[in-house]
Formats: C-alpha cells, sequence, structure tokens
C-alpha cells in the first residue's frame, strides 16, 4: 500500500510528518510520498519514503496557485491512500474522491481551523464571525469526502462527531526518552522558552518575567530559542530590545526538537504561554511534553488544555493569567530540594504516559483496514 502525505507548510523532515508518521507507516510495510511546498525543489528518496515539493513563493497569490500545482500533482501518483496534513489542502479531498474514487483519504486535523484562522491579525474585528462560519462550512463540506479524521484534542472529536465523521484521537508526544535524566541541581540556572517568538506565544509577559529575574538575587536567566518572523512588528521589536537589556538571550533559530535534547537536559525550567487560551484545549503542545519527559519543569497558563496533564505544583506548575510574574516568583523561591524532586516526578510520569509509542497504534489503525 502505498500513502501519499500532502503539506503546503511543514519542512520536509518534519517531526510530526517525517519522523512520527512517515517513519512509523514505513516500518508497517507501507510506501510513503511525502508531497510538499517548500522553500527548495526537493525530489529524492531514502528507502521506502520519497519527497517531491514544488517551491513555495512568497506571494500568497501565487501560493494558491502553487496549492493547485500541489492537487494535480497528487493525483498523477498511483497511491493507494491520501493524508492531508495541513487545512490549506483540505479541499483536495473532493478532486481526489471524484478521479480516484476508491482512494483512502485522511484529514490529519491539528489545529483548531475554526479558532486558528478567524484570530489571524489581518482579519478585521467586524469580519470575524462571517470567516468563522465560513471556515465551519469548508470543514465540513470536504470533509465529507474524507474516510476518517485524526484529532490531538478530546474536544475536537465531539467538533467532528456532530457532522457524524469517523474521529481518531493521536496525540503529538514526544517519542520515549531513551537519555539518562542530568541531575536537576547541575543544572545550569536556565528558564527555557522553545517556541515562535510572537506578542501572542507570551512575549510581554517573558519581558515582565525576565525583568524580575534580572532584579532578583537567584542566578536565573531567561533563555528564548525559536524563530522570529521576518516581518517583525514593532512590539515584537520592543520586546526584544528589553530582553536584551534585561540580560535575557535568544537564539534566533529552530531546529528539530530532537537536536535540542542537550539544551532540555541542561535547563531547569520550561516556559509556554499561550494568550488564546482556549486555542491549548484543541490541540497538543509538543514543547510542554519535551520540558517534562526532560525533566525541565513546566510553567504554563493554567488552563483546560493545561491542567488536563499538569498537577499543580507536583508535575509542573500552572499560573493564572494576569499574574505570571508574581507566581513565577513564588515558584522560583521554593526549596531548590523540593523543585529536584518535583523535576524528577515529572519526567517519569510524563515519559511513562505521554509518549508516542502508546499513541502509535491508533494512528496505524487508520490505514489499517
Amino acid at each position: 500500500m502505498t500513502i501519499c502525505i500532502i503539506t503546503s507548510y511543514h519542512d520536509p523532515k518534519d517531526m510530526r510528518l517525517y519522523w512520527k508518521q512517515a517513519l512509523s507507516l514505513e516500518k508497517e510495510g507501507y510506501k510513503i510520498k511525502l508531497i510538499s511546498m517548500h522553500s527548495k525543489k526537493i525530489n529524492r528518496t531514502e528507502g521506502n519514503i520519497s519527497w517531491i515539493s514544488i517551491k513555495k513563493p512568497k506571494n500568497r497569490y501565487l501560493r494558491f496557485i502553487n496549492t493547485i500545482r500541489l492537487l494535480f500533482l497528487s493525483l498523477s501518483l498511483k497511491v493507494d491512500a491520501y493524508q492531508l496534513s495541513v487545512s490549506e489542502v483540505l479541499w483536495f479531498s473532493l478532486f481526489i474522491r471524484i478521479f480516484k474514487p476508491r482512494a483512502r483519504i485522511i484529514y490529519d486535523c491539528h489545529e483548531p481551523l475554526e479558532l486558528f484562522i478567524p484570530n489571524k491579525p489581518w482579519i478585521p474585528l467586524f469580519f470575524k464571525p462571517l470567516v468563522h462560519r465560513l471556515v465551519v462550512i469548508y470543514e465540513w463540506f470536504n470533509t465529507l469526502f474524507c474516510n476518517a479524521v485524526i484529532v490531538c484534542g478530546e474536544s475536537r472529536i465531539q467538533h467532528f462527531k456532530r457532522w457524524h465523521r469517523k474521529v481518531r484521537l493521536v496525540r503529538n508526544f514526544p517519542y520515549k526518552r531513551t537519555q539518562q535524566i542530568k541531575p536537576w541541581l547541575e543544572r545550569e540556572k536556565t528558564i527555557l522558552n522553545l517556541g515562535g517568538i510572537s506578542a501572542e506565544r507570551g512575549l510581554l509577559e517573558l519581558v515582565e518575567i525576565s525583568k524580575i529575574i534580572s532584579k532578583s538575587k537567584t542566578g536565573y536567566r531567561l533563555h528564548l530559542h525559536g524563530l522570529i518572523i521576518e516581518d517583525i512588528p514593532t512590539i515584537v521589536r520592543d520586546c526584544l530590545k528589553a530582553l536584551k537589556l534585561y540580560k535575557a538571550t535568544i537564539t534566533n533559530d529552530w531546529r528539530t526538537l530532537d537536536q535540542l535534547v542537550l539544551l532540555l537536559q541542561n535547563s531547569r525550567f520550561g516556559i509556554f504561554f499561550r494568550k488564546t487560551l482556549d486555542y491549548a484545549e484543541h490541540t497538543t503542545h509538543t514543547k510542554l511534553f519535551e520540558y517534562a519527559i526532560y525533566g525541565a519543569i513546566p510553567i504554563v497558563h493554567n488552563c483546560k488544555g493545561m491542567s488536563m496533564f499538569i498537577e499543580n505544583g507536583k508535575t509542573g506548575f500552572l499560573v493564572d493569567y494576569g499574574s505570571e510574574m508574581e507566581q513565577i516568583q513564588k515558584i522560583l523561591e521554593i526549596s531548590p530540594d523540593k523543585l529536584a524532586e518535583i523535576s524528577a516526578r515529572t519526567a517519569e510520569e510524563f515519559n511513562n504516559k505521554y509518549i508516542w509509542e502508546k499513541e502509535l497504534p491508533k494512528y496505524l489503525s487508520v490505514y489499517n483496514k
């Protein structure tokens, strides 16, 4: 059986699509074709996995034209199943069903589309309700032609079941840890923030936290590791200046999380904020679990999407929106020995419960008819 995984957004060796999904399917004897739109044209094969990509233009109108090219490329391949791995290509389902009626179609929905799209900064406030409705219609119609939908949050199950879609809950958990945990007290006093650097992802709060840390005598420092978007808004630019002023360090780079193990192992805390709190309930924030399995104690916003995994004060810390600085200050004042116990407990609990190996059978069941 040959499976075509289609994306217009992800890198060729994306952590989820390649390292987890494609390699897992290959081990089961499937042949994989990864079709993508990328900054560079790629055409290569490794084992039973092959990549074919077309160049991604910066202009959004040309990008849509290239998405049509992706559709024709996908239809030209001799495959038995298609996995639509980003909502931008969900509309392919209708044409796949028309021209490949026997093909199996899977929609890999890893983001709440009706929250994600209407909240784009370039959509006017008065226009958001209409965009929300159009997005819901778009998803309802195009999933009519899918055999199954993969989601990574319980709330999304009900979202699709109300339309009588076949749904599988497959969380984007990390692989089981293979390296030894570094003793917490031997690590650098680093509070690590992984991911895209933007105001939406708690950048303003991180500035205030770095200010408090710089004035304290705890010896901690904040380190941000992730990509800064090309067109930097004024608010982000000002925040970056303030962070440097308060001795926070920033690495404008991004690598897959498996390449960041040393950074994770050497950090005492992992911090992750998201202003759109309801977003956290519908998806699986991989960074939270990467922090935890390597013993970097998670500090996250107190919302349903986080509290369902973290027991406050025992396997991490949940801080309330609007009072992050005061609560983090109290966390840093906790006895180092007690924090070391929390780190060890968190690492073992998450490494036993929340790993990709336990999600794998659910993912494979979508293709094993």
